[in-house]
């Protein structure tokens, strides 16, 4: 897995995954950008401005839930709770019945 050049101070310290198996990472310290690459580490968003820019380097932690919005803890807004409405792959748990399903991925 590659990720985006932020300098010194790392990028991937907080990690998702969607259902379709793609890898969400957001990078607290330099960018304050939200990520994805695909199950092998293969950048999807681009690397220079990412899918979601937060407002600050606040963020103390994500989510994506099962209809594929993204929850974003803001410490720096206030106590601010974000939610991206639709941007990852819904998320079927346990993900052995998901398999069993063949409902991987796939919207409530």
């Amino acid at each position: 897995m590659s990720f985006p050049d932020e300098g010194s101070q790392g990028t991937g310290n907080l990690i998702a995954v969607d259902g379709a198996g793609h890898i969400w990472f957001y990078n607290a310290y330099s960018s304050g950008f939200l990520y994805e690459s695909d199950n092998l580490g293969n950048l999807i968003s681009p690397a220079s401005t990412g899918m979601i820019k937060d407002n600050g380097y606040g963020v103390s932690g994500f989510a994506i839930d099962a209809s594929g919005s993204i929850w974003i803890a803001d410490d720096a807004s206030y106590d601010t709770l974000y939610q991206v409405i639709g941007v990852a792959a819904p998320v079927t748990t346990p993900k052995a019945l998901a398999l069993k399903n063949n409902a991987l991925g796939v919207r409530p």
